[in-house]
This record gives C-alpha cells, structure tokens and sequence, in this order.
C-alpha cells in the first residue's frame, strides 16, 4: 500500500520539479497532502450517506471531482500556490455545506473550519493563509448574525444519530490533525537529526584540536623549562634555533612547492576528464559522484562520440594519489588513440587492444625480469547507439548496473584486468543490451562498495549497493547523486578516513 502511495504521489509530482531537491520536496509535499486530502473525503462519503445529508454529499462529490482534476492540471504545470489556494477552497466549501446543512453556528462542523485555516497557511502562503482566515471568522460571524436575528438553521441529522453524528465530526477532526502533526513532527525529527549529526562532527573536529593545542603548549613548556636549565649554553641554542629554523623554511619551501606540483597536476588530471557540459546533452539524465581519497585519484571516467556512436568508460587505477594519476594519463590517451584514431568500436576487441598497449607502454623501458611493471586498470566500458537503442558493454573486472520495475541486474565484467602479468590468454566477453526509457544505468569504481563502517566497521559491498539502487532508480540522477554522497559520509562516519577513490557514474539514455 505505501509503495502504491509513493508511486501515485511521484506521478503527479511535474517533472519540471523533479530536477532540484528543494522544488521535488515542495511539490511532494503538496502532493500527500491533496492525496490524503481525497482519501479523507472518501471515508466522508458513506457517512454523508448514512446521515441523508444530500447537500453535503453534492458537495463532496463536487470537491473529489476539482481536486482530482487540482492533481493532474499540477502534473501539467498548475503552480502549486494556485493548488494550495484550491485545497483551501474545496476545505473551506466542504465545511461551509455542512455547517449550514447540520445547523449553522451550532453545528460541530463549524469546528472544521480550523483545518482551513491550517491547510491556507500551510500550502496557500502566509499572505493568502491570512485572508482565508479573514474569510473563515467572517462567514462565522455571518452565521452568527443569522441566528441572532431569529433565523433557525435547519439540522439534516436525524436525533437519534446527533451523538453518533458529533462523534464522527470530532474524530474526522483529530484524525486530520494527527495528520498534520505526524508529518510536521517528522519534518522536525529529520532536522533535528540532521542538526544534531553536524554538532557531534563539529564536538570530535573541536576534541581534536583541543588535544592538539595540549600538545603545542605542552612542547612549549618543555622548551622553556630547556632554555631557563640550560641558561649557559644560550649562544648555542640560538644557534641551533636558527639552523632549525633554516631547515624548517628549506623543508616548508619543498613542501609548499611539492603541493604546488600535485595541486597543478590535479588541473591537468581535471582538465583531461570531459565536461559535464559535453557529456549532459547526450543523455535524458546524468550524474557522476567523484570523490579522490587524495588530491589526486587513480579513478578517471572517459567519453566520446565517434560516427553514430557514444563511448563511456569508468577506469580505476592501480593505487592512488600520484601513481593512480599517472596511470589514468596513460589510459586516458590509449582510449583516444584506439577508438579515436585507430576507429576500434567493439568494446570487448577495444579491451584487448587496451591490454597489450598498455603492456607494451609500460614495459618498454623494462631490461630486467625484476623491472617488469605489474600495475594497471579494472574498466567498464559502454558503446552506445541511439539509432538502435543498443547497449553494448565489456568490462575487466568492473561491472554495469542495469536499473528498472524489475529489479537491478549486475553484468558481471571478465575476471581479467588491463595491464599486469598473466599467464594465460585473456578474453573479454561483450554484451550486447536493448534498453528502454525506463532503464538507469550504472559504472563504478570498487572504492564506494569497499568502503569501512557502519556498525561493524566492514565493507558496504555490492549487495548493498544494489538494495539503495532498487529504492532510488526512478528519482532524479542529481538527486541520486546527492543522496549516495551523504550514504557513504555516514556509512564511512567520523573515524574511518576514505578508503579508496570513489567514482560513480549514472545515466539515462
């Protein structure tokens, strides 16, 4: 049932606001909100029924059949604060029929009109909650004023069922503001939540600075308590000083120009990878997470478009830091010079070829068996053809994920890997898939699943990643995007540091 109510409420959410978080979460809300809304109403109609209160069962209908319309002109583009201002007037004519068909000022309904003015505030605007609430105290005052002039509301319910009826009124009430205050706790709950995780991060960052500033001021006491024993040999330990701090300067001078060079060669390293700019147009939806464990990564991700085809590749290096970025030089400009220059297209034969080329570049410079390089790459690779909607995929050691209504299926790559010492021949198997629109595909680095953490401080593995895919496949790539980083910050906590590059890259084609 509730993943019927998630669905339902995703489909009336327009897709204009489903490309940022906040205007998703707005338009969500607004959604449940007219959803429960309409259930409500159609718990009322049996006992409109029961009661032969007709008018208020006209009126009813009539409000069922605006707000369904309300939901699908929203889906079109209805801006919400009209939609607000809609539930506001479906509420407020609801609770005006009853009223006056039940008994007018002494009606249990005039209660009712309590939730309008919340609904209005909630959902219309603060300006537009204050004029429906002029409008509510003046439509009481109104009914006021009727009755004390001598005009006596008429009441449909019949006498033996006023207890029952008042019953019904009041619990409908509560239940609609338990409602409320369920969903605005929880609202509260989550930020609490959130405020409370930011504090503790920043109580351990403040513990360790502390502990460190112990240390300074205790070496400092130390070094005072030297100089004031040692008060003879004060020339010498100025002298000593000054030569530390001559090789201290030397070593912050390397050390600052060592950090220059690795910040420098982060540039060039960006500079290779394509622009979301150029990669965004091909794709109904796009999304890559990429997180180094250092400066520099060993994970890389390449694209191209060669004839009628669309290459994408997710690469994760031997090491990281400055060898992992050495290496995704070299397979950046071995993946140009095969498919770019060389015109090779099938991904398993591009594999291979990356295989021997790669050997043969890093062993050319290699005179001794105790020289040969052993390092490489683990890659996944997708060739894409809009024309035929063809997927075709090979992988070494890296796997697709295929992302729909029936599941998540994981294409296994070849057990080989790019580059290295091998004993035996390797062979690359190609796939070959025909996707739909509804399909999300997935390319990672091992680095996001080996993550430490959680409760028993282990890996966060395959299977789990493959359960958050089957819970988020049919959001917003950005948004998955968000949601899997602050997975893995709490997954990985406030003690375990990074284990490895994390490069994550979804798409729909």
């Amino acid at each position: 049932m509730l993943v019927f109510f998630h669905r339902l409420k995703n489909y009336f959410v327009p897709e204009s606001h489903k490309i940022d978080i906040l205007p998703y979460k707005k338009a969500e809300n607004i959604v449940e909100a007219s959803l429960v809304g309409l259930g409500f109403l159609f718990l009322l109609l049996p006992a409109n029924i029961y009661f032969e209160l007709f008018s208020t069962l006209l009126a009813n209908c009539i409000c069922i059949a605006l707000l369904i319309g309300s939901l699908f002109a929203f889906k079109k583009g209805l801006p919400a604060a009209i939609l607000g201002n809609i539930l506001s007037f479906l509420a407020f004519l609801l609770v005006g029929a009853a009223a006056i068909e039940t008994g007018g000022i002494f009606s249990p309904v005039i209660s009712s009109f309590l939730l309008v003015a919340i609904i209005a505030f909630l959902y219309a605007g603060n300006f537009l909650g204050l004029l429906w609430t002029i409008l509510i105290a003046f439509t009481i005052f109104v009914f006021a004023i009727v009755e004390y002039v001598g005009y006596k509301f008429p009441s449909a319910v019949k006498e033996h069922n006023l207890l029952f009826f008042h019953t019904t009124v009041y619990l409908v009430l509560l239940g609609f503001m338990i409602y409320l205050i369920r969903f605005y706790v929880n609202i509260l709950k989550n930020i609490s939540k959130r405020n409370f995780l930011k504090t503790e991060k920043m109580e351990k960052y403040n513990q360790v600075l502390a502990q460190q500033q112990e240390l300074i001021e205790k070496k400092n006491k130390e070094l005072l308590e030297l100089y004031e024993n040692y008060d003879k040999q004060n020339k010498d330990l100025l002298l000593q000083k000054e030569l530390l701090q001559t090789q201290n300067d030397e070593l912050n001078r390397a050390y600052a120009e060592l950090i220059d060079s690795i910040y420098y060669t982060k540039r060039i390293q960006e500079a290779l990878l394509p622009s979301l700019e150029v990669i965004k147009p091909h794709f109904r939806d796009f999304m890559i997470l990429y997180k180094p464990k250092e400066i520099l990564s060993g994970d890389f991700y390449w694209f191209a478009e060669v004839n009628q085809y669309l290459f994408l590749a997710v690469a994760d290096c031997t090491g990281h830091g400055i060898p992992g970025a050495f290496m995704t030089v070299i397979g950046h400009d071995l993946l140009n010079r095969i498919i770019k220059e060389d015109y090779v297209f099938a991904p398993a034969e591009i594999l291979k070829k990356l295989d021997t080329e790669l050997y043969k570049t890093l062993q050319k410079e290699s005179r001794f068996e105790a020289d040969i390089i052993s390092d490489g790459m683990d890659i996944a690779l997708c060739r894409i053809d809009k024309d035929s909607n063809e997927i075709r995929f090979a992988g070494a050691k890296r796997p697709l994920f295929v992302a729909n209504e029936e599941g998540v299926q994981e294409i296994k790559g070849s057990r080989f890997g790019i580059g290295g010492i091998s004993i035996m021949e390797k062979h690359f198997e190609e796939y070959r898939l025909f996707y739909s629109e509804n399909d999300v595909f997935y390319m990672l680095s091992d680095g996001f699943t080996d993550q430490f953490g959680g409760e028993y401080d282990s890996k966060f593995l395959t299977v789990h990643f493959k359960e958050k895919l089957k819970l988020n496949y049919h959001k917003p790539l950005e948004y998955q995007k968000l949601y899997l980083n602050e997975l893995h910050e709490t997954w990985r906590g406030y003690i375990n540091e990074q284990t490895d590059d994390i490069l994550v890259v979804g798409f729909r084609v």
